[in-house]
């Protein structure tokens, strides 16, 4: 048992974990006008640091410029990537398809619906825009390790990520597709939030990128408790004060202060000990989060076939989204035991 939890670090699997649930809570819960008490202001607060905390970790658990260099690596990667961004498409759309036929639910729009979900995520499965990004991020970042050499690619990768910055604070990316221009209604969702959102992730994965070339969490180490009371103080007073505080415009992940709560928020859980919890149930834990991407691309669908069908009545309470998470769990967990590879590729 030891041997098999020994590198295991349950900080980043709890943290996965938790951030799984805040994009349900993200998509499903429903926050009234009135007043939210604490811990549930924390639960509204974070829901967006789930999109921040996955790019990070995606980057920071690569070596890109070791990856870049061995294609047989870069062929496995994209399979990982591409795989369940098919897969998933293909489940929404016929599942979607046979209730419209069924129940008149009027779920999905044809082809159009089916071409979008596909090359821009955003469309049946609105959270799929984050493994589009997460596949052109992968690209860019491929070429440019694989280009120039080591010392003049993370040049250039913090040369994209401070222009990132600038696009979001002089707030052109926001008026590219607010301003300069003008997209059908039918098909303005479908394109604006992930092409809007690629300059607001990129920074996260540049951020990714430098921990792991100069192994910062390694060498940071030795102030770890330091490190962890600052981050929790920050984790405490900024992200309920963070609407009052100067941000850009744009599309949810803009502006420096997400990316240092973020970069707390992970330095937190990636420090702090959990030697004391027990062998067995450290493993239990990293089985859970091995299953954190299966539920991030099923959560919609179940949410959407329990409320849709009228199943259940949606209430958008706090309860409706613990029952989609442990629904959705449960049938990923079923699915990762499927003896079928591309199955088990599209969920774990």
């Amino acid at each position: 048992m030891k041997a098999k939890t020994k590198k295991i670090n349950v900080g980043i699997s709890l943290l996965r974990i938790w951030m799984c649930f805040e994009v349900i809570l993200c998509h499903f819960k429903y926050w009234d006008n009135e007043p939210i008490l604490f811990p549930y202001n924390y639960l509204k607060s974070f829901q967006n640091l789930a999109v921040p905390t996955f790019m990070l970790l995606a980057f920071i658990l690569t070596d890109i410029n070791k990856f870049s260099k061995d294609e047989n690596k870069i062929k496995n990667r994209y399979y990982r990537l591409v795989l369940p961004q098919v897969f998933w498409t293909i489940i929404y759309f016929l599942l979607y398809y046979i209730l419209d036929y069924f129940l008149n639910t009027k779920l999905e729009n044809g082809i159009k619906d089916f071409f979008f979900q596909l090359i821009l995520g955003h469309s049946i499965n609105k959270a799929l825009w984050f493994q589009i990004n997460l596949i052109w991020l992968t690209t860019l970042f491929i070429f440019v390790f694989k280009k120039f050499k080591k010392e003049k690619a993370i040049k250039i990768t913090l040369i994209l990520g401070v222009l990132a910055i600038f696009l979001e604070y002089s707030n052109i990316n926001y008026a590219v597709f607010n301003v300069y221009i003008k997209l059908p209604s039918n098909i303005e969702t479908y394109i604006i939030y992930p092409l809007g959102r690629f300059i607001e992730v990129l920074p996260y994965a540049v951020v990714g990128i430098l921990i792991n070339q100069y192994k910062l969490l390694d060498k940071l180490k030795k102030y770890k408790t330091y490190i962890i009371l600052i981050s929790i103080i920050v984790l405490i007073v900024l992200p309920l004060k963070e609407n009052n505080l100067l941000i850009p415009l744009g599309y949810q992940y803009q502006g420096i202060l997400k990316i240092i709560i973020s970069i707390c928020l992970l330095c937190t859980f990636y420090y702090m000990s959990f030697d004391k919890i027990n062998e067995k149930v450290k493993l239990f834990i990293n089985n859970i989060a091995k299953l954190t991407m299966g539920v991030y691309f099923i959560h919609n669908l179940v949410g959407t076939l329990i409320f849709q069908t009228n199943i259940l009545k949606y209430t958008g309470s706090l309860k409706d989204s613990i029952l989609i998470y442990i629904i959705s769990l449960t049938i990923v967990f079923i699915l990762s035991k499927v003896p079928i590879k591309y199955i088990k590729d599209s969920v774990v």
